[in-house]
């Protein structure tokens, strides 16, 4: 071997003595970068590539397939629902519902049915998303399985009248305070949803009330007047019953004029507040008229501090003629009578 043969063989092997060195920190580099990229903008990457980083655990590449909104991803979407790792399926299903293609109703609804992702972020919610009638007949299964506040919503989305009653019966569950799904998605079928809701008044609980308002239905006026009569003075149900018939507004004002002549209506603060809440002029005159004959004094501590002079004179007047005397609290008015207070 001659000398430009050996020299040319070291110069060989340092060359591949270099590769091997280089080569990892070449693909090291490469991944490092391919992560970065994906960090930075993964919807740029096909569903096959983003559902494999996936499920090597990279939340980059979950983020992205939820961001997805491409339709001619619709079928790589699908199969992405039958992924190993939860989160994959959960941004699959997200980004279905964002693309909203009638193709992916009966992959969802047959996900749905072992769907582990978060409420809110799962099947149902996507299926409300996309608005088709094929999910109403799953999606109520799943809400009387146990109230699921993601088909409540997704029915109401739906907008189909089958729902009705089926969420009127998990609405009957949820008795609270608060405002439930279930009624949040009777107000958003609407009309439709009215007559069930009166019909469903005499259950104990709120929601029918507060969703009848929400409609703000004409229909549900005398209903309300008549829920709120009866209610036994329970404030819960006085208050959501004012608050129903403000909402409804100018129709229910004749009717509430009505009322006044029930002396069980009259001496109490339902119409009081309507009136007041509203500041209708001329209704001062029906007010104080029913208030003298059925007078009481939570009605008349009420309407001394309304912030109507002419009210406010009728129940200063009121409170004097029966013993009472008004003194500065330390945040309103407190009313006593002699040395025991009345109320």
């Amino acid at each position: 071997m001659d000398r430009f043969d050996k020299s040319r063989e070291k110069v060989n092997s340092r060359r591949n003595a270099s590769l091997m060195f280089l080569t990892p920190i070449f693909f090291a580099l490469l991944i490092v970068g391919g992560l970065y990229i994906v960090h930075l903008r993964p919807q740029a990457f096909p569903v096959s590539i983003l559902v494999g980083l996936g499920e090597l655990g990279n939340e980059d590449a979950v983020h992205g397939l939820e961001q997805i909104r491409d339709q001619h991803a619709i079928g790589s979407l699908i199969v992405a629902l039958n992924s190993s790792n939860r989160w994959v399926r959960c941004g699959a299903v997200a980004a279905l519902g964002e693309i909203r293609d009638f193709r992916a109703v009966e992959p969802l609804v047959a996900f749905m049915k072992d769907d582990v992702c978060l409420e809110g972020y799962d099947s149902a919610n996507a299926l409300g998303k996309i608005r088709d009638t094929r999910a109403v007949a799953p999606l109520i299964v799943k809400l009387q399985q146990k109230c699921s506040e993601s088909a409540a919503e997704a029915l109401g989305e739906i907008h189909d009248a089958r729902a009705i009653e089926p969420l009127i019966a998990c609405e009957e569950g949820t008795n609270g305070g608060g405002y439930s799904s279930s009624a949040h998605a009777l107000v958003k079928i609407g009309k439709p949803a009215v007559e069930p809701l009166i019909a469903s008044l005499h259950l104990p609980g709120t929601q029918a009330i507060r969703a009848l308002g929400k409609i703000g239905d004409p229909r549900a006026i005398r209903p309300l007047i008549a829920k709120y009569r009866n209610s036994g003075g329970i404030r819960e149900i006085d208050d959501a019953v004012t608050l129903a018939l403000e909402e409804i507004g100018t129709p229910a004002e004749n009717a509430m004029l009505d009322a006044l002549k029930d002396p069980e209506i009259a001496r109490r603060t339902l119409v009081y507040d309507f009136f007041i809440a509203r500041k209708i002029p001329g209704s001062e005159d029906a007010l104080i008229r029913a208030f003298n004959r059925s007078g009481d004094v939570i009605v008349a501590a009420r309407i001394v501090k309304c912030g109507n002079a002419k009210l406010e004179s009728a129940g200063a007047t009121w409170l004097t003629r029966h013993g009472y005397v008004l003194t500065k609290g330390g945040y309103g008015i407190g009313l006593t009578s002699g040395p025991i207070s009345k109320f």
